[in-house]
């Protein structure tokens, strides 16, 4: 008896111990795949963390590897710049002249310009031959086109025949008529050819063009007053033709007045 609990009290302790070991066993190997398990999962952190520094070291190096080529491309356009601006020196230099030529041709040309202008006014006169009390209506043309101060017509004596409403000084234009007429006629006693035109530029920056006209046997004088030196000897032209188509049909007098 006493031999068979001895084996029982053994049996049962061994089956205390065994059950211990076995419980200890079964929970260090749920810790050690806990443990196994956390250190995979810092592996696969650290695969990770590795893959996202390599990345972002590959993204900078591409980062600066790009920058790099804007700064080369950025130097390269600034030096074809400046090389363009190198050769389009000489370029704008000779447009500056060519600039320059102009503007000394244009103000060279302002004058003709005025003239043709001038010319192409007076050309355009109206105005009804078969009325005599018309010449003063076309004088008055006559200054507004030309712009003139003044515009007169004497006969042959330097009388006053007609003048523009805006004409003023009248006895001034009569004595510069009279004398143009003498003039032209001491010339013309020496046997050189008789002057057609005379233009007076006095100090008060005026300028009296007298041209000598005729209308059948009758020699007549138009006058016209500007300021400056905007008229020609010939500047007057153009209006004689309208004036004489005007004057045919009148049988003018000495000292008449139109």
């Amino acid at each position: 008896m006493i031999l068979l609990a001895t084996i029982l009290g053994l049996t049962a302790a061994s089956v205390l111990v065994m059950g211990g070991y076995l419980l200890g066993a079964k929970k260090a190997l749920g810790e050690r795949k806990h443990l196994r398990d956390q250190v995979m999962h810092q592996a696969k952190e650290r695969q990770r963390l590795r893959e996202l520094v390599s990345h972002g070291l590959q993204n900078d190096s591409d980062a600066l590897d790009l920058r790099k080529d804007l700064i080369n491309m950025t130097q390269a356009l600034v030096s074809q710049s400046d090389a363009v601006n190198r050769m389009l020196e000489p370029l704008n230099k000779r447009e500056a002249e060519l600039e320059s030529l102009l503007a000394v041709i244009e103000q060279a040309l302002t004058p003709l310009k005025q003239r043709e202008q001038l010319a192409y006014e007076l050309s355009t006169l109206n105005a009804d031959v078969s009325d005599r009390s018309h010449l003063v209506s076309l004088l008055d043309q006559i200054a507004e086109k030309g712009q003139f101060w003044a515009v007169s017509l004497h006969d042959d004596q330097g009388l006053l025949l007609a003048a523009s409403r805006n004409t003023k000084n009248l006895n001034q234009l009569t004595a510069i008529s009279a004398m143009v007429l003498l003039f032209t006629d001491r010339i013309g006693r020496s046997g050189a050819p008789m002057p057609l035109s005379m233009l007076i530029h006095d100090e008060a920056n005026m300028a009296t063009l007298s041209r000598i006209f005729h209308v059948g046997e009758q020699r007549l004088l138009l006058s016209a007053v500007a300021t400056g030196s905007q008229l020609s000897a010939t500047a007057l032209d153009p209006a004689l033709a309208k004036l004489g188509s005007v004057l045919s049909p009148i049988q003018l007098e000495v000292g008449e007045s139109l």
